[in-house]
């Protein structure tokens, strides 16, 4: 686990703090164990499996100040483990973006302030990528991405202009994106935008010129849809009744020399987690049969520090152990108290993850129904409680 090999390789310059915690009574224990515990394990991502297999998310967030939102995100990238996730209307600027690279430690962060209260676009991918940001700016972030083999491609996170009459220095720049360089190129966004009718369901009719433009556009750029599994559409306006609208307005594209070089693509429509915009979920496989490993260790998360007997696993697992007089001593005791605190945790919590679970499965089942007068209101309230 790369965190705690960080933590171990400095751990001498907290040599102090190490035998003050080994002098002093329970609770300065507790407290310092916790402190060494939440810098040596709070984030429990997968660690990036083989070379040949990645996953992306992608999500209009609608605020990432949100703290409904930011549960949901941490609980997709425990989930699912993506590579690199691209958000957009984080509706977040200047130190209310930056402080979220201390969320997210096993992730590196790149983000473009919103504007107000709107907007707000924001990159994130595994500290074992090599990313370089080529471009950025109010409605893209354009990215380049090396594989483990060294093969180079693009990655361009893209967020449509929300105002029709605006729409077309969105296609100008797909457009220029497209020119950029000739690498494969697979690019994600809310695009605001149609396709076609059929991914529409109530509300006013759109502007048949602007699908067209939309349509132009992709040619252009010799863009293909990637499909998807899942629900057909990703974007619903959360009202009830008669004036519930759902649109396809989220995609993934990818260009052919990307689609060649990847195997085993998949894109995935995920529930709404709070947003009125669905998660998507890419999945591509460039070697045939190539399994994705997963290294989840303990995840430290900061609401076990409210149980009461936390203090007492803790002291336990320190007194089982006996004295330690080594920085490595101290890492291999600090590894064993995370195990007994995982599977303290596993007990206690064990139900937590089921019950999630099922009240998203029920929350999906009542999107199918939102045009129902009521249900809108029944889904609202089942999210607050998620």
């Amino acid at each position: 686990m790369e965190e705690s090999c960080e933590a171990g390789s400095s751990i001498q310059q907290k040599e102090v703090d190490f035998w003050f915690f080994c002098s002093q009574q329970t609770e300065q224990k507790r407290q310092i164990c916790c402190n060494f515990l939440k810098y040596c394990y709070i984030g429990g991502a997968c660690s990036i499996g083989p070379p040949g297999i990645m996953i992306g998310l992608s999500w209009n967030v609608r605020g990432l100040g949100n703290p409904r939102a930011f549960a949901a995100l941490k609980r997709l990238l425990k989930k699912h483990s993506p590579d690199f996730v691209f958000l957009s209307e984080t509706k977040l600027a200047g130190y209310k973006a930056a402080k979220f690279r201390d969320n997210f430690g096993f992730y590196d962060i790149f983000f473009v302030d919103s504007t107000g209260c709107s907007g707000g676009l924001m990159l994130l991918w595994k500290k074992e990528l090599v990313v370089t940001i080529l471009s950025f700016s109010a409605g893209h972030i354009d990215a380049r991405i090396q594989m483990e083999d060294g093969f180079l491609w693009r990655f361009s996170g893209f967020y449509g202009d929300p105002v029709p009459s605006n729409r077309a220095n969105s296609w100008a720049l797909l457009r220029r994106l497209r020119a950029v360089d000739c690498l494969s190129w697979v690019c994600r966004g809310d695009f605001n935008e149609l396709l076609c009718l059929n991914v529409k369901v109530e509300g006013s009719d759109k502007s048949i010129s602007g699908m067209i433009h939309f349509r132009q556009a992709i040619d252009d750029c010799d863009l293909i849809d990637l499909g998807y599994s899942g629900s057909r559409l990703t974007w619903n306006n959360r009202r009830d009744d008669k004036h519930n609208v759902q649109e396809r307005l989220d995609r993934f594209l990818a260009g052919k020399s990307w689609r060649d070089r990847f195997m085993h693509v998949g894109v995935e429509h995920l529930g709404f987690n709070s947003s009125d915009h669905r998660p998507i979920l890419l999945k591509f496989n460039q070697i045939s049969g190539a399994q994705r490993v997963c290294n989840c260790g303990f995840r430290f998360e900061p609401f076990l520090l409210k149980e009461e007997d936390i203090g007492r696993v803790i002291h336990d697992s320190w007194q089982a152990n006996g004295p330690s007089y080594t920085a490595s001593d101290f890492i291999c005791e600090l590894d064993n108290c995370a195990a007994r605190l995982q599977g303290w945790s596993k007990l206690r919590f064990k139900n937590l993850s089921i019950q999630i679970e099922e009240k998203n499965r029920e929350i999906e089942m009542l999107y199918k129904s939102c045009g129902q007068a009521g249900i809108m209101s029944s889904i609202k309230s089942l999210e607050k409680s998620v």
